[in-house]
């Protein structure tokens, strides 16, 4: 038998439909929302709005307080740092020590939409990992690509490269981010345990 359908709410005229919080990442809907009259509805894309946000900004001006109360709600149900960070094929074959000294070491911060983690040219210094969200990666001033929810980047930090290459910028309505800034501490085991791999 196939999973038994449960009612868990009702809406009426003026409600949105969809989490601003989601747009824009591809997860699965976790519920249906059914007509049971006849209704007229204005639906815009998870494209459109995006777009509309690099157009307009401050739209997201009203709606910062709940998202972070969702951003607040979402970092209850993460797991610990230390498994993130365990979790990143950059750091397979590390010892425990290294990999807690890293998750303390970090710190998790909510950034809204249009925020540039990273600038093109600037020093580096941070390895950070995106725990929710989507960022583009710009290389002067053109997107290349897109880091999904679940990958790390900074990373060359550690290798002692001395500018960043690229401009790293939010492009969800808002993302999550576990981010460490003291990575002179970290170079000499990264180097010793598998820098020579990595780079490779």
């Amino acid at each position: 038998a196939g999973p038994v359908s449960e009612v868990v709410g009702r809406l009426s005229s003026g409600a949105i439909i969809g989490d601003l919080s989601l747009v824009g990442l591809g997860f699965p809907r976790i519920a249906s929302v059914r007509a049971k009259t006849s209704i007229r509805y204005i639906r815009i894309s998870s494209a459109g709005l995006l777009s509309t946000l690099v157009c307009f900004p401050g739209f997201l001006g009203t709606s910062e307080g709940w998202l972070s109360l969702a951003a607040e709600s979402l970092q209850k149900i993460l797991p610990a740092k230390s498994e993130v960070v365990r979790s990143l094929s950059l750091f397979a074959g590390f010892g425990m020590d290294f990999i807690s000294d890293l998750a303390v070491a970090g710190e998790r911060r909510v950034v809204i939409f249009d925020s540039v983690l990273i600038a093109q040219g600037s020093a580096g210094g941070t390895l950070s990992v995106l725990e929710h969200g989507r960022c583009s990666v710009d290389v002067f001033g053109n997107k290349v690509a897109e880091i999904p929810t679940g990958n790390c980047f900074g990373e060359r930090t550690i290798l002692g490269s001395s500018e960043a290459h690229a401009t790293i910028r939010v492009c969800t309505p808002f993302a999550l981010i576990l981010q460490t800034g003291a990575q002179v501490q970290f170079k000499s085991e990264f180097h010793q345990v598998g820098g020579a791999k990595f780079e490779q």
